[in-house]
């Protein structure tokens, strides 16, 4: 009698579950078992995160996730606001780097058959008279054009590549820790915090993910706790948190409720980027022209045309 195979253990629904990035409906899920009543380890086991470990960050969690997690369990904010307002941030990014990515779509087609187009001179070359071949790789002559015409082209996909990337990359840690500063202290404002409170909360929470802007808010909270006027609190800021720090510093002298003014703060701030990535991905179109017209193009001329025209002049007695 055939024994039959040992059933496979199902595994547990608490361990993280592998993909390639969080997606925002996950953290929606988690948002919504939250404010039922759930416990964070359902919440984060539903979003596909392991359970919460150290200052309640879930294994497995992303930088953000990571932060809104541990402001969450440090200032004592609940935890299902600051996860939804989480989701709904994590589900404008997708949308513009969704937008980013369509726009370009285009110029990442272009990059790819422009690289291929010495390789088609040769082939050319080749049909047309397959001596030309031979120039290209027996010669001196033929393999400093053969040398000139990979480098050339190696730079131009270098440079086609580089171009593409840079156009649709995400802005820089730092500079992406603002307007998720002010999503992180609005949520804690809204829950009662008040705004030295809510400082050191973000800034303890951004210790990982920006360092340099957490260190801040903790030292701008430190220097209100201790009384100091709000300029001298703020004066080792970096300027990218000015956004922040002119969203509370009428509330803060008026006493009136800063949300309004952070919501709107880091709408604009978001609003920016995302103009500013639409505007260099639609600059693409142009700026291909660039490696095609110094790079591509005489690659072509080097492998294909040149080859070509020697062995017609040696067919000629002309070399």
């Amino acid at each position: 009698m055939i024994g039959r195979s040992p059933r496979r253990a199902a595994p547990s629904p608490w361990e993280p579950t592998p993909r390639a990035a969080l997606r925002a409906p996950a953290l929606a899920t988690a948002s919504g078992l939250l404010r039922a009543g759930a416990p964070p380890a359902a919440a984060w086991a539903a979003a596909g995160l392991g359970a919460p470990g150290a200052h309640g960050v879930p294994g497995g969690a992303s930088p953000e996730v990571a932060a809104a997690a541990r402001l969450a369990h440090s200032a004592g904010c609940p935890l299902a606001p600051t996860i939804e307002a989480l989701a709904g941030r994590l589900a404008d990014q997708e949308d513009a780097q969704a937008r980013a990515a369509a726009g370009a779509a285009g110029a990442r087609l272009s990059a790819r058959i422009l690289g291929l187009l010495p390789a088609v001179g040769v082939v050319f070359a080749g049909i047309i008279d397959p001596h030309a071949v031979l120039w290209l790789v027996t010669g001196l002559p033929g393999l400093i054009c053969l040398a000139g015409g990979l480098l050339l082209t190696f730079t131009g996909r270098r440079w086609l590549s580089r171009m593409v990337t840079r156009a649709t990359a995400p802005p820089a840690a730092e500079d992406a820790a603002v307007p998720f500063a002010l999503m992180l202290t609005e949520v804690a404002v809204a829950a009662g915090i008040d705004v030295c409170g809510a400082l050191t909360g973000v800034g303890v929470a951004l210790e990982e993910m920006a360092p340099e802007a957490g260190g801040a808010l903790s030292e701008a909270a430190s220097g209100l706790s201790e009384g100091l006027h709000w300029d001298e609190a703020w004066g080792h800021a970096p300027d990218r948190l000015s956004p922040l720090s002119e969203a509370l510093r009428w509330c803060w002298v008026a006493g009136g409720a800063p949300g309004p003014a952070l919501r709107a703060a880091r709408l604009s701030l978001e609003r920016t980027e995302a103009s500013a990535r639409e505007a260099r991905v639609a600059e693409l179109g142009v700026r291909v022209a660039l490696p095609l017209s110094l790079c591509l193009l005489p690659a072509f001329i080097l492998v294909g045309v040149v080859p070509m025209l020697a062995a017609v002049a040696a067919g000629v007695g002309l070399a």
